[in-house]
């Protein structure tokens, strides 16, 4: 728009410009040679007529027949006899002996010809007459008008230099065309919305009053006749001026602004097939899918960014690729069903939906989803394949870890009870035979558990498993965490004598290992199952049998273990507990023979003060060996202490008795003890010597918190 303004306005400005310096030197021309002046004007108009006539006749099927076109005949032959007027001037001699009569004839005959130009045009504002036919009548009627002034077949014009009778009636109807062709135009309201046709209004106006100015050519008022072809060269001059900007700017403007908004059409589907290129090279590269063609003529792919991507590869112009060079990054066991997938897709048309794994040009391992469709030409003949292919690398490890985990252990990381299961009814067939099984459990976890927390019993469970696997590593045999505690080693095609061969190298090394000062402890049965008629289950059961009868029979020893790994626990947390705790159990042990208790008693109170103080194994550093006061919430925390040593020595079997004397040793007779505050006689004789023990020796021994 900006580009169709400044060309309409630089051309106003032109036309202004020309005809503000034209006017003045004819004003001059005038004034120091009226003929000069005559014959110069009448030349400058018929050249500004012919120019105006010829581009509006030109370009009047691209301007849709207009206004400007319609009238280029009339206008054009009117310069034609305007310039014949110019050349009969007497003093021109070229037809002197015509006087000033036949210059004046010519000069009606033009005007009549745009008169009558102006007037048809204007009436025949549908265009139905084509610019041929105008021009055809035009010259007919030129024709005669020209013959008749030549030839002298009109009467004079100007006698004596006056107007005849005949010019004025001529003149008058040169007037009257073209007051009416005004007029018509003036009631034409769609004519009139039109800008550039105002301009046309207006220079109709300066023509029909120039035309006006000639009723009565007054000898010696020559200003009269400078105004009038004035008039007449500026009314002109504003039909060349509208003719241009209609006929030509316009159109030019439209095939200008057409062109810019076809450049602008271009540039905006490149910038949109450029955005929607990026969009779906974005999505390719967050979906991990790229797109391939194969072309199977000359068995080389294009590929998407993306793929090259996937593969591995270094981007190149073409995205060209040798299909044989892709086959190579195929993992070898996936290469023939890779082969044999794109020979059904090419030769039976069938479905090409593959996933495989490649070991990309980066040294990469991915997993790849591939599905492809077939072209095929006008004959028939497959000769192109279209595919996509779908990094699934990391949906496929996903699936790995779900799988992984559905049929592993959390904590251990071995196989759990699920695999187990699934594992047991694949290998129920006689091909597995012998087949031996061993179950394993751990002794005490409870006990550890109560004791030193769940962390201890964990790093216990790890550790265990860690050596198990260690030793279980033919082929096909694996290890299980079946239970909370409770472990299964499955060893097919394994006689019983290889079997417990295995398990004496596991508790050797168990020997040596410990955890929170505790020794791992296992009690473990082994069966081997040697014929079909015993069924996996009784077998099992079978090993489980063992497996409690080898717990029993040391279930003392272990406890003994527990019980010195607790006890060793607590006296690493406390500096004063192991001799405290010796001299209680010591002075719970005199104490009990004076009281003439029976040896079974004698011997538990001795334990029972050996074990008192085990609950403050749960109890932390800072607390048990401040130094100063304990505060309020701290000596609640040391009063649990009887209560944790209860659930830790009652977990052990057969030690409820012992049990009850650590509950309770710290009850007062008159009821103001703890935990449960018992009093007199509801409080057990060995707890009360223990009692009595322990009071004994916190008063006659050191502790950080107490003076010197």
């Amino acid at each position: 728009m900006e580009k169709k303004v400044f060309i309409y306005e630089t051309t106003g400005r032109v036309f202004l410009i020309v005809t503000m310096i034209i006017l003045p030197l004819f004003y001059y021309f005038q004034q120091v040679n009226p003929q000069l002046y005559h014959i110069s004007i009448e030349f400058m108009i018929s050249i500004v007529a012919a120019i105006a006539a010829a581009i509006a006749a030109l370009t009047s099927n691209k301007s849709q027949n207009n206004l400007m076109s319609r009238m280029s005949p009339g206008i054009l032959f009117y310069a034609f006899l305007v310039f014949i007027h110019s050349l009969a001037y007497p003093d021109m001699n070229i037809f002197a002996d015509q006087g000033f009569n036949l210059a004046t004839t010519i000069k009606v005959c033009a005007n009549l010809l745009l008169a009558s130009g102006m007037f048809f045009a204007v009436l025949d504002k549908s265009g139905r007459f084509s610019i041929i036919r105008r021009f055809i009548f035009f010259i007919f009627f030129t024709l005669i008008l020209t013959s008749f002034a030549l030839f002298e077949l009109f009467p004079p014009f100007l006698v004596n230099n006056q107007l005849t009778p005949l010019k004025i009636i001529f003149q008058s109807i040169i007037v009257a065309l073209m007051i009416s062709s005004f007029v018509i135009l003036l009631v034409r309201k769609d004519f009139l919305l039109e800008k550039s046709n105002r301009l046309i209004i207006i220079s109709f106006a300066f023509l029909i009053v120039s035309e006006t100015f000639f009723f009565r050519f007054l000898s010696g008022v020559e200003f009269i006749a400078f105004f009038a072809l004035s008039l007449r060269f500026i009314g002109l001059m504003l039909i060349l001026y509208n003719t241009i900007n209609v006929n030509l700017l316009r159109p030019f403007n439209l095939l200008y602004e057409s062109i810019i908004q076809e450049k602008n059409n271009e540039l905006e589907l490149k910038h949109q097939i450029s955005l929607n290129l990026f969009r779906l090279t974005k999505s390719q590269e967050i979906g991990h899918v790229g797109t391939w063609e194969l072309d199977l003529n000359t068995n080389l792919i294009w590929a998407s960014d993306e793929a090259f991507r996937i593969y591995g590869l270094t981007l190149n112009e073409d995205n060209i690729l040798e299909y044989d060079l892709i086959k190579t990054a195929a993992n070898p066991k996936d290469r023939p069903i890779l082969n044999e997938a794109m020979r059904g897709l090419i030769e039976e048309n069938l479905d090409y939906n593959v996933t495989f794994s490649i070991q990309n040009f980066l040294g990469e391992v991915h997993y790849i989803n591939s599905i492809a469709t077939m072209e095929f030409d006008e004959e028939g003949k497959p000769f192109k394949v279209h595919g996509v292919i779908h990094d699934v690398t990391r949906l496929k490890l996903e699936q790995e870890k779900l799988l992984y985990a559905s049929i592993h252990d959390a904590l251990t990381d071995l196989y759990n009870r699920r695999y187990f299961m699934e594992q047991r009814e694949k290998l129920d067939y006689k091909k597995y035979l012998p087949f031996s099984t061993a179950i394993l459990d751990i002794n005490g976890l409870k006990i550890i558990n109560d004791s030193f927390g769940h962390h201890a019993g964990n790093q216990i469970l790890k550790r265990l498993a860690t050596i198990l696997e260690e030793h279980i590593k033919e082929r096909g045999h694996f290890v299980a965490r079946i239970g909370g505690d409770e472990f299964a080693i499955m060893m097919p095609n394994t006689e019983k004598e290889t079997a417990e061969a295995k398990m004496k190298d596991i508790l050797e090394q168990l020997e040596s290992e410990e955890v929170a000062n505790v020794k791992i402890s296992v009690a473990f049965g082994i069966v081997t199952r040697t014929t079909m008629e015993k069924s996996f289950d009784e077998t099992l059961k079978d090993a489980e049998d063992e497996m409690y009868l080898y717990k029993i029979a040391d279930s003392a020893s272990v406890r003994n273990k527990i019980i010195d790994a607790l006890l060793k626990t607590l006296y690493e947390k406390d500096i004063y507990s192991e001799e405290h705790s010796q001299r209680v159990s010591d002075y719970a042990f005199l104490l009990a023979k004076a009281c003439d208790l029976s040896q079974k008693k004698i011997n538990d109170i001795k334990i029972a003060g050996l074990v008192h103080d085990i609950g403050k194994i749960t109890i932390s550093n800072e607390i048990l060996n401040k130094k100063g006061r304990l505060t309020d919430e701290e000596y609640s925390i040391i009063k649990m202490h009887s209560e944790k040593g209860y659930r830790i020595i009652h977990s052990m079997g057969d030690m409820d008795i012992i049990a009850n004397y650590v509950l309770q040793h710290h009850e007062f007779y008159n009821g103001k003890g703890y935990p449960k505050q018992l009093s007199g006689n509801d409080i057990s004789i060995e707890a009360r010597i223990i009692s009595i023990a322990d009071s004994y020796d916190a008063m006659t021994s050191y502790r950080e918190y107490k003076p010197q």
